[in-house]
């Protein structure tokens, strides 16, 4: 699941990032793209999901933290001023977040279980999902 994750955002992310700033180059914006991705996504999968947090609190966390890092990698490879690195960072992880939401099946970290994210789909409420603890899993 993870690497149908990985693969999912990597592409998903790269259109986004070659849309944005083309005139660097296909080759360049792969690289980067693909460097910047193999950072976060795994930081999200495997730490983020570690913490004993609700779902809600979950997603601005590991969106503030795909878009902040993201940006400031993208500033450090790519020939970009920080501002515009952050912009495509925002419309690059707002993209795959939303197909996310769309089609959670190809995205979800391995701590999400399949009945939260059903859940979350069909929910009309606005109350957040709760994840396990780090407690409640080590008890």
């Amino acid at each position: 699941m993870f690497i149908r994750a990985y693969l999912f955002t990597v592409l998903i992310e790269l259109v986004l990032c070659y849309l944005l700033n083309h005139e660097i180059g296909f080759m360049k914006i792969l690289g980067a793209d693909t460097l910047v991705n193999t950072f976060s996504v795994p930081i999200v999968w495997f730490l983020l999901t570690k913490l004993p947090i609700d779902y809600f609190t979950f997603v601005v966390v590991a969106e503030v933290f795909a878009v902040a890092s993201e940006g400031l990698l993208l500033k450090t490879l790519l020939p970009r001023s920080l501002g515009r690195s952050m912009v495509t960072s925002v419309a690059m992880n707002i993209t795959s977040f939303s197909i996310g939401v769309l089609f959670p099946w190809l995205f979800a970290p391995i701590g999400l279980s399949h009945s939260v994210l059903n859940s979350t789909i069909h929910s009309i409420s606005l109350e957040p999902l709760k994840l396990p603890s780090f407690n409640s899993i080590v008890n």
